[in-house]
């Protein structure tokens, strides 16, 4: 993460324009005051005033107020000023001033315009009443004019963000930043610093990416705008811990934080107006809010283990006895989990599994369940919770405890747990231990209470022969027939596949690890048709699925916005476990995404990602791995990472997606010259997939490419159009037309969809073609910009001009020419300088959109 001052925000340089030219051009009034709370820059964009009068030739003189005891008289210090010739007085912190430097202050704003002066103040809570009076006084005679600091907007957070992480943040995460700093710069900054230190945020593929999965930081302890609360006095901090806490409960807040403090009503209330002056809270017609979030939780985070459960108990007893009310039902989850046994633990336990259950979604939920097994006396029933605690701790990506919890259940407590209820956790305990990374060691001769785990872990490694030989020792469970499932499907047989799944679901039906198997076949062969019959099929709702799982199918389903946020979301959070085939499939539909924007460079990183987290069916990333190879021009690379793939999956028995490779496999040995090889391949790849379900999209067309069929060529694009995915039909009809086999409305209508997906890359391979055909390319000013932005990528991720050539299709003499005019436009000087500004998000091309 960089360091170091802020560039220019969007409102800072609205506030400077205000400023700069009025006071240069002699128009401004004798006084302008920056308004603004705590942390909201003020002293920051008095500074950047100072440098841009001094830029003009502005003699500028700053003074800097502080607080008592501290304080330094101004009036004092106005002669000097004034004798200095200087044209503007910078005030820093007026609020400060004692009333004698008020007065002062008035008496030099009403001579300053005959003087030639221009008084620019900040001004922040809390403001006296002598000073507000004066200034309302200066207003009515037009002598001073207010401009109040606007918080950060949401594009300022991005660029602050982009900045801080040299990368493009998701905007889910500029939002939360906004909504939890609420556009304060200094809880920005300090925001930005801690979700660094702790890794909050992760970098991939170019993006920034919040990793909630262990609760996102608080602002540190020593922040400013939590310091000045304590600096408020003793009664003020108390009042503050508890409102913290609080605060949700609206107008019982008083009343509830007198009693929870020990102290009386008055103080209370006196310390709630103090913390309103101070622009700390805000006082609504519901009670009391704060003004920046991460403050409260700041504040919070600060409290003892004591003070936390008797206010969470305060705010439980409220709500049941019917003293306050509070819409959020996350807040009231959170503060039954706080409280514990202080409240009734048998409701609390309740209302806990209630929330739990109507929010499994949300990342909270699992803590709930943690909460609700710790006031559970029965070891039966408190192994029951815990249990259904480790399969959420694995939905959300929090792999180390779900592995710490399987663990003890399992050696601690198995007497308490049912033989399905322990097969389903040994299941789990392998799919966990491969999500943190490890490998879990192989038993060679498990005992019965341990087939399912060593199976699964045989299964995890891609030996499906060997966990199917395993599987004949096994009882008859739901969760035996899903490993020996998945099994059947990495082998490539669907037939045993459906029976298997078929045999889960009647002992389980509803189950959303039986719907999630069912789905994978669609989800490697991209089939979103099929994929929406097995989601019917056990009418599981697919918010219920597990995130990867969730992800593909928004992609396919071509809500392809939402559906790259949540895949991008997931990987950089690390929800995704490598044994889980549909997280292969994940690193796969991003990578071609990126790909297809031109980021060949985070295209590679996101397989190295999928490789370094032990992703299940490696041969699957090297079809996407090949991707790269053939736009590259580099044929016989792909032709070797292709082979090396299919002996891959052939050593270990699994036939599951290598169609695939044989597809691409078909089409480099085309373009080698091989053409008996390449519909050998072609014939292979058509076979495995009639008996793994149905041939698809890039079957028909490496069928077509080898024989140059056009009936072939057809079908292929009508399938692709059928199944509107837009990435799977440009890179079809893209392949067809390079070979005489698309017509021109196949062409036209793939750029079109490609419209909204900012595919630089596969839009520049599609208008080649469409100019050799003299198909019409609309919007030739956004053109312009697309092949602007692409060239820039490309040259950020270290192509040389020759590899630039082979990627956009041109020569180099035309590369080269293009580049000119790029160093020209853009005013960068070398190929390091733009790949800087690329890569920090400070490129921006007229028009574009970002990388």
């Amino acid at each position: 993460m960089t360091s170091g001052p802020a560039p220019d925000t969007a409102r800072n340089a609205a506030v400077l324009d205000q400023i700069v030219p009025s006071v240069v051009a002699g128009t401004a009034p004798p006084l302008v005051v920056l308004a603004g709370p705590a942390g909201a820059g003020r002293s920051t964009v008095l500074d950047q005033v100072g440098e841009g009068l001094r830029a003009r030739g502005v003699r500028t003189r700053t003074i800097r107020c502080s607080p008592p005891p501290f304080a330094s008289p101004l009036h004092t210090m106005l002669k000097p000023v004034l004798r200095a010739d200087v044209a503007a007085l910078l005030i820093d912190d007026v609020q400060w001033l004692d009333q004698r430097s008020l007065e002062a202050l008035e008496v030099l704003v009403r001579t300053a315009r005959a003087a030639g002066l221009t008084c620019v103040c900040t001004a922040g809570p809390p403001a006296p009443a002598q000073g507000r009076a004066a200034l309302r006084r200066l207003r009515e005679e037009g002598l001073a004019t207010v401009l109040g600091l606007r918080p950060l907007g949401m594009a300022d957070v991005a660029a602050l963000t982009t900045r801080a992480f040299q990368a493009r943040p998701d905007r889910r995460l500029v939002a939360r930043l906004r909504h939890r700093t609420a556009g304060n710069q200094a809880a920005l900054h300090g925001a930005l610093a801690e979700y660094g230190r702790t890794g909050a945020i992760r970098v991939l593929a170019g993006g920034a990416f919040l990793d909630a999965t262990e609760g996102e930081p608080d602002l540190p302890e020593q922040h400013q705008l939590v310091t000045a609360v304590r600096r408020l006095g003793a009664d003020v901090w108390r009042v503050a811990k508890a409102t913290a806490v609080l605060h949700p409960l609206g107008a019982a807040l008083p009343e509830l934080a007198g009693t929870a403090v020990t102290t009386d009503l008055a103080v209370v209330r006196h310390a709630l107006d103090m913390l309103v002056d101070r622009e700390v809270l805000r006082r609504t017609r519901h009670g009391w809010r704060f003004r920046v979030e991460m403050v409260a939780s700041a504040i919070v985070a600060q409290l003892g283990p004591y003070e936390r459960r008797h206010l969470a108990g305060t705010a439980i007893t409220a709500l049941w006895n019917g003293t306050a009310a509070c819409d959020d039902p996350a807040y009231r989850a959170d503060q039954l989990a706080g409280a514990g046994k202080l409240v009734d633990t048998r409701r609390s336990c309740a209302e806990l599994l209630a929330h739990a259950d109507t929010a499994s979604a949300a990342p909270g939920s699992r803590h709930w369940l943690r909460a609700a097994a710790n006031l559970v006396a029965d070891p039966v029933e408190r192994a029951v919770l815990l249990a259904r605690y480790a399969f959420a701790c694995f939905r959300h990506g929090a792999y180390a405890d779900s592995v710490a919890t399987a663990t003890a259940l399992l050696d601690d407590h198995a007497d308490h747990l049912r033989d399905d209820a322990r097969d389903e956790l040994s299941h789990l305990l392998v799919l966990a231990t491969h999500g943190i990374g490890d490998t879990h060691p192989e038993t060679p001769d498990p005992a019965p209470h341990e087939v399912i785990g060593a199976a699964t872990a045989l299964l995890a490694l891609d030996r499906p022969d060997d966990c199917l030989t395993l599987l004949r020792r096994a009882g008859t469970s739901h969760v035996r027939h899903l490993v020996e499932a998945q099994a059947h499907l990495y082998r490539g047989d669907r037939a045993r596949f459906d029976a298997a799944v078929g045999a889960a679901a009647r002992q389980a039906a509803g189950r959303v690890e039986i719907a999630q198997l069912r789905l994978l076949p669609a989800l490697v062969a991209g089939d979103a048709d099929d994929a929406e019959k097995g989601l019917i099929a056990e009418s599981v709702p697919a918010d219920r699925l597990a995130i990867p799982y969730q992800a593909v199918l928004l992609l396919q389903r071509n809500r392809f916005s939402h559906g790259a946020e949540l895949a991008h979301q997931a990987v950089a959070s690390g929800a995704v476990a490598g044994a889980d085939p549909a997280c292969t499939v994940v690193y796969q539909w991003l990578a071609h995404a990126v790909l297809a924007r031109g980021d060949l460079a985070s295209a590679r990183a996101l397989l190295v990602a999928a490789r370094t987290a032990r992703a299940a069916l490696p041969h699957l990333l090297d079809a996407t791995e090949a991707v790269i190879d053939i736009a590259l021009g580099n044929l016989e690379q792909a032709r070797t990472r292709l082979r090396d793939g299919l002996s891959t999956a052939a050593l270990a028995g699994v036939v599951l997606g290598t169609d695939q490779l044989l597809v691409q496999l078909a089409e480099v040995e085309f373009l080698l010259g091989n053409t008996a090889g390449a519909r050998s391949c072609s014939a292979e790849a058509t076979r495995i997939a009639e008996k793994a379900g149905g041939v698809g999209v890039g079957h028909l067309v490496a069928q077509a490419v080898v024989a140059h069929d056009g009936a072939l060529a057809s079908s292929a694009t009508r399938l692709a159009v059928e199944r509107g995915q837009p990435l799977e039909l440009a890179a079809a009809v893209g392949r067809l037309a390079s070979h005489g086999l698309a017509p021109d409305e196949a062409v036209a209508d793939a750029y079109e969809l490609l419209d909204d997906l900012d595919a630089l890359l596969y839009r520049a391979w599609l208008r080649n073609v469409m100019r050799e055909r003299n198909i019409r390319v609309p919007g030739r000013a956004r053109t312009v910009v697309e092949n602007e932005r692409l060239l820039a990528g490309l040259v950020a991720d270290g192509l040389s001009n020759r590899e630039l050539a082979t990627v956009l299709a041109a020569s180099e003499k035309s590369v080269e020419g293009r580049l000119g005019r790029l160093f020209t436009r853009t005013g960068y000087q070398s190929r390091v300088a733009l790949a800087t500004a690329v890569h920090s998000g400070e490129y921006q091309p007229e028009g574009g959109l970002g990388r």
